[in-house]
């Protein structure tokens, strides 16, 4: 199937997903506060870890920056405020 005949994501689609991903930071804000996740599972969890390595960015940008957007959600836009200092 062609790309331009796939159907587009709709609008109920993407409030979901946001919503399912902005839930699992919240999960992870306890563990990963003041800690970054580590470059590698250990038996299928990212163990929490200093800014040591190129991966540590993924955290804060690609994961707690996305929630960012969505308005209301404030603790998360200060988590990553505060975690761009250890850049």
């Amino acid at each position: 199937m062609r790309y331009d005949e796939k159907p587009q994501i709709t609008e109920q689609e993407i409030r979901e997903a946001m919503d399912f991903s902005t839930a699992q930071v919240k999960r992870n804000l306890p563990e990963f506060t003041t800690k970054f996740q580590k470059a590698y599972s250990e038996n299928g969890f990212y163990a929490p870890t200093d800014n040591v390595d190129w991966t540590t960015g993924f955290w804060t940008g690609e994961r707690s920056g996305c929630p960012t957007r969505i308005p209301g959600k404030t603790s998360i836009k200060k988590l990553v405020k505060s975690r761009l200092t250890a850049f």
